[in-house]
């Protein structure tokens, strides 16, 4: 185990003018966690997903949150799990790894200074498998580590030395997409190894020189999805790429302040597009590059800064404060955007709530743009709520503004409905044989539609179109149920009867004499019409009376509230035997009818 030269860190004699451990506070950036969709950027050990990496700006960054605990003492190397978002930090000072939920809170630690299995002396890099396992790069312990995702012990290997699998203070740390083979920058040896999952099979390559193919201090490494290896060659200010078994590509860079030129590359990452981000420390800045090696575009970040970290898949950048103990989240500021309108139904007179989802950093705040809310609603912290109390449809567009910028719109409808009831049901009569219509209504917005819930019509009627139509053919009572819906609220449901009558009339005479069939002449007999039901009639048509074969009145009658139609008969003009005849002439309900009555008259 080698020694520290300060309570801080080890010092780096043996690699002049780059000074790239954490005790004189220059930026580091490690190595690319590797996952089978996803790399990293690393910066000072800092690894967080880079899926759909866009170029970041100082400008475009917003502090979202910080990290931290009283226990860290350093914070150092970071590295975030790509399917939990939880993040690790390694605590350089402390010999510690901290874990942290995606939201700061601290989910446990491990190790502390010591050789034993689990214990760190000055751990420098972590990286997180596809599986969620943890690799450390144990630096003063010469040694790689491994972790479940809750930093149980699984493995280590390696030892001080030059021999394969032996390492001299090994910087970075990657793990192949393709394959979950663990590639380490062995830096002080000044090359590149390979292991298994496990730290078997080890294979090595490289040695100390500028010429292509070889390298100085590597510190740190990255690999594609076609297993390619990039190093950055802290050394020779360069990134140069590999196969996967060692032999040598390319490169690009060199030393110099200018875009694409290096200054101590010491951090490594390539997104799904095959771009490569490069941590260039001495000029305390990350640069992305093609993946032939052509600069794109630069990033800066202000001096003193332990670690920084790009999580371009969540627009997350790290920044790690060693001396403050915090690691900084920021997110890269996005416009605004609003992902659904609100609830679209609301019933009158009850209480409404619909919170709006927006996109864009720092979240967006809502107004109504154009239209109106419903009455007695109204919009608090992008919630639509409220008591709405009136029914109909509002057109409203919500407007979304930030920091970033305003403008994003979206038109909804909010309807305001009521719940159906039942104002009136079908007529309670019919007569077989005749026509039958007979229109229902009902209350509640939207309109409802109508069913039958239990029960059948009486025969040859039909419910459609809001009326209860055609010709019954069937005498008799009939009791059924009827639904009305809108879909929005619960179903109105009413029970109703209707009769079927079969139609007849009935005509009885009786005279006001207490001799029946006995008049004088000027006495008025007194006839009655009986009908068998009363229900919705008024006019039953015309009686027609006959004093022999002469018509003598006609009367239009109408019906009493017990059946009755009361007819009074013309005085009669001479004595004898007078053949009396009503003739009824029925009308829509009532069939005709006829009666001859022989009057003795004195």
């Amino acid at each position: 185990m080698s020694s520290r030269n300060s309570s801080i860190g080890k010092s780096d004699a043996a690699e002049p003018g780059r000074m790239l451990r954490h005790s004189i506070e220059r930026k580091r950036f490690g190595r690319a966690l590797a996952t089978t969709a996803v790399l990293a950027v690393v910066v000072s050990g800092v690894s967080v997903p880079a899926a759909n990496a866009v170029p970041l700006n100082v400008g475009d960054l917003v502090k979202e949150t910080t990290f931290t605990t009283p226990s860290m003492l350093h914070a150092g190397a970071v590295a975030a799990n790509p399917t939990t978002g939880d993040v690790y930090v390694a605590d350089r000072m402390s010999d510690k790894v901290f874990r942290f939920n995606k939201n700061g809170t601290l989910l446990g630690t491990r190790g502390g200074t010591g050789a034993g299995s689990g214990f760190f002396y000055d751990p420098m890099d972590i990286a997180i498998n596809a599986a969620g396992e943890v690799y450390v790069v144990d630096n003063g312990n010469n040694r790689i580590q491994k972790f479940s995702s809750g930093l149980g012990f699984l493995t280590e290997w390696g030892s001080e030395g030059n021999a394969v699998g032996q390492f001299k203070s090994p910087k970075g740390i990657a793990i192949s997409p393709a394959t979950g083979n663990v590639i380490v920058a062995d830096s002080n040896n000044h090359r590149v190894q390979r292991f298994g999952p496990n730290g078997g099979n080890a294979t090595a390559w490289g040695s100390q020189g500028a010429e292509p193919g070889k390298l100085s201090f590597p510190a740190d490494v990255a690999v594609t999805a076609g297993s390619t290896v990039l190093v950055a060659d802290n050394g020779n200010d360069a990134v140069k790429t590999f196969t996967a078994t060692g032999g040598y590509v390319s490169h690009f860079g060199k030393t110099g302040v200018e875009q694409g030129q290096l200054e101590g590359p010491g951090g490594l990452a390539i997104d799904k597009n095959g771009d490569i981000y490069v941590a260039d420390l001495g000029n305390s800045r990350v640069q992305r590059f093609t993946d032939d090696g052509a600069s794109k575009d630069i990033v800066a970040f202000p001096n003193g800064v332990t670690g920084v970290g790009l999580d371009t898949s969540l627009g997350r950048m790290f920044v790690t404060d060693g001396l403050n103990k915090t690691v900084h989240v920021y997110r890269k500021a996005t416009s605004p955007g609003i992902v659904a309108c609100p609830a679209g139904l609301g019933l009158v007179d009850s209480a409404y709530s619909s919170s709006m989802l927006t996109t864009g950093f720092p979240a967006a705040n809502l107004s109504v743009w154009s239209g109106q809310l419903p009455p007695g609603m109204q919009l608090v912290n992008n919630v639509v709520k409220g008591t709405p109390t009136k029914v109909g449809v509002y057109p409203v567009t919500f407007k979304a503004d930030n920091t970033v910028g305003s403008g994003a719109t979206k038109a909804c409808n909010i309807t305001v409905t009521a719940a159906p009831a039942i104002a009136a049901g079908p007529k309670s009569w019919a007569d077989a044989g005749k026509w039958y219509s007979s229109t229902l209504q009902a209350t509640g917005f939207p309109a409802v539609s109508w069913g039958i819930a239990s029960g059948a019509l009486p025969s040859g009627l039909k419910l459609a179109g809001g009326k209860v139509y055609g010709t019954p053919n069937k005498p008799g009572t009939y009791q059924f149920a009827l639904r009305a819906n809108n879909n929005v609220a619960p179903a109105a449901v009413k029970v109703f009867t209707v009769k079927v009558y079969k139609a007849s009339s009935k005509v009885t005479a009786k005279f006001s004499t207490k001799y029946p069939r006995v008049a004088r002449t000027n006495i008025r007999a007194t006839i009655k019409l009986t009908a068998p039901y009363t229900t919705g009639l008024s006019k039953t048509g015309k009686v027609r009376v006959y004093y022999g074969k002469k018509r003598v009145k006609t009367y239009s009658v109408g019906l009493s509230k017990k059946g009755v139609i009361t007819v009074r008969l013309p005085k009669f003009k001479k004595t004898g035997k007078t053949r009396v005849t009503l003739k009824y002439s029925g009308n829509s309900q009532l069939k005709s009818a006829k009666r001859t009555i022989t009057v003795r008259v004195r």
